[in-house]
């Protein structure tokens, strides 16, 4: 798997409880969470240190930058923090901060190249994690959602909507139009329930 920088012969050994070690372990963690399960490894963790974990995961900081960044302090350090073996500390946390403020619109960026890549087994993951009821819930709370923002950009600058269509109407499969599109189908669906 290209996510995990992993071998199938690595991945095998996992299933038998060989767990990876050092950034590999990071990045397996982080690809769970990012798929939609909770991982207790990762729940525990102080907020700051949890999203510097998604950072390195999803490569938009290296360790041996955080580490040059908060500090200078040993690579090994930032381990500690991310498997919870070592508080950190104020002036740390200030500084580690700065260097994800630094790196939010990159970070950003990777988390929609990681969706796009991984769109297809999200939903065979949350269709198996999700009873209909609930499906139709968080799909309810979705639109209300878009429609409570999409309000919000009709009222605002139409710099800002110029801006939105820039920002999320590009690429091969702009979110825009394929979020239009599925609604479409959504909409054009006609029939009965069957009792």
């Amino acid at each position: 798997m290209d996510f995990l920088r992993a071998s199938p012969y690595s991945i095998n050994g996992w299933k038998k409880g060989i767990l990876p070690v050092g950034e590999r372990y990071i990045r397996l963690l982080y690809f769970l969470q990012l798929i939609g399960y909770e991982v207790a490894e990762i729940k525990g963790l102080p907020a700051i240190v949890q999203e510097a974990g998604a950072y390195i995961a999803l490569g938009a900081v290296s360790i041996a930058d955080m580490a040059k960044g908060m500090g200078p302090i040993k690579e090994k350090r930032i381990f500690e923090y991310i498997h919870g073996n070592n508080g950190i500390s104020e002036e740390r946390t200030a500084k580690l901060r700065t260097i994800l403020a630094e790196n939010a619109s990159l970070f950003e960026q990777k988390k929609q190249e990681f969706a796009l890549k991984t769109d297809s087994l999200m939903h065979r993951i949350s269709a198996e994690k999700l009873t209909p009821e609930k499906l139709i819930q968080q799909f309810a709370a979705a639109c209300t959602q878009v429609r409570t923002l999409g309000n919000m950009l009709l009222d605002g600058s139409r710099d800002t909507r110029f801006l939105m269509r820039e920002e999320i109407g590009k690429g091969k499969e702009p979110l825009l139009h394929t979020t239009w599109e599925t609604l479409n189908r959504l909409l054009a669906e006609r029939g009965e329930i069957k009792g």
